[in-house]
């Protein structure tokens, strides 16, 4: 990532509170069709560390980041003590700019954009109410799928939202 002049990242957490939710995971991308997953270690010692390696690359004011709510990311990676600096994109902000009268959440955009249909999040923890899970109940490799993805199908919508801006 500290070799990127941009890349996405997408937090994967235990809820929709930025202040109060527990980090699972990181995922990235920097190329199109190309996605990563980091699962947080759940020993406090080495998510530490973990957390300490990533703190030079979101601090760096040279590498762009980008993210599709980047206001909630930003706020979880602050409550782990990593302050996001440098250049900023947020794919939802730049889509309610550019097409107002439209959805903005991802999969919408995913599909209208790049004709391509994410895996959703209800498939892997089910319709909002009581039998609703956590994404911490989620096996690693179900939900590396899907934030890989996620961080892949922003990082491609930055690609076609970022022209449509300056014009």
């Amino acid at each position: 990532l500290a070799k990127q002049k941009t890349f996405c990242f997408d937090t994967e957490t235990t809820g929709l509170d930025a202040h109060t939710t527990d980090l699972l995971g990181i995922a990235f991308s920097y190329k199109a069709k190309t996605g990563y997953y980091v699962a947080v270690p759940k020993d406090s010692k080495l998510k530490q560390d973990f957390l300490d390696a990533l703190i030079p690359v979101f601090k760096d004011p040279d590498i762009k980041k980008i993210g599709h709510n980047l206001k909630f990311d930003y706020s979880v990676m602050r409550q782990q003590g990593i302050e996001v600096q440098g250049p900023l994109f947020d794919t939802m902000i730049v889509h309610t700019l550019v097409d107002p009268d439209q959805g903005h959440n991802m999969d919408f955009l995913a599909q209208s954009m790049l004709g391509y249909k994410p895996i959703s999040i209800t498939s892997l923890i089910g319709e909002k109410g009581k039998d609703q899970k956590s994404m911490a109940d989620i096996p690693v490799d179900q939900v590396f799928n899907y934030a890989a993805e996620d961080a892949d199908i922003t990082f491609q919508l930055k690609t076609i939202l970022e022209p449509l801006l300056k014009e």
